[in-house]
């Protein structure tokens, strides 16, 4: 499966390290979108991947905020990579690899590719020992706020082997980040 690298996107170093997952693997795979503009090639998608970086970082955020993102070419992009907490489903994070389709999906699915990479890179990360073989799949509006999934993206992976909703272990990280609001 073709990576398109950090460096080769043009990324912005971070200004402290990103914590790691707190397990591995990971236990949990969260999907979501990114919102915002959607891309067909590699150049404009490496842009987009680069804006979306650059507004995480000018709103407080250290990185962009996912593990992964898949563009509109079919190809992955590295965002904080393997064995990196990421930013968009509170502690969960900790626990989990984020993969974001790059654009608004509201009413549209990814197209075909996007979709096929999502889920090549899913039983890769299995078989790499980065996602353990009983994950659980969710989308990031399960847990969080913000998440521009709508209901055809939703009805799509909620068909997919091993989704799931918020387990008991997921139940009690997501209390833990309500209480530690107030």
């Amino acid at each position: 499966m073709p990576l398109v690298r950090r460096k080769q996107w043009s990324a912005v170093k971070p200004n402290y390290p990103v914590p790691p997952l707190r397990s591995l693997p990971a236990r949990y795979a969260l999907i979501e979108t990114t919102g915002g503009y959607q891309c067909l090639n590699t150049h404009r998608c490496s842009q987009v991947v680069l804006s979306i970086q650059a507004a995480r970082v000018f709103n407080g955020l250290n990185d962009i905020a996912y593990n992964f993102l898949v563009g509109g070419d079919g190809l992955l992009y590295e965002g904080l990579g393997w064995n990196k907490a990421g930013y968009s489903a509170g502690s969960l994070n900790s626990y989990a690899i984020s993969v974001a389709f790059v654009g608004n999906f509201t009413l549209d699915l990814p197209n075909p590719q996007q979709i096929n990479s999502t889920k090549m890179l899913l039983e890769g990360a299995v078989r790499a020992n980065q996602l353990a073989p009983d994950y659980k799949l969710m989308l990031v509006s399960q847990v969080a706020e913000g998440d521009t999934a709508g209901p055809r993206l939703t009805s799509l992976v909620r068909s997919w082997p091993h989704w799931s909703e918020c387990d008991p272990v997921c139940q009690q990280i997501k209390k833990a980040d309500e209480q530690d609001d107030f």
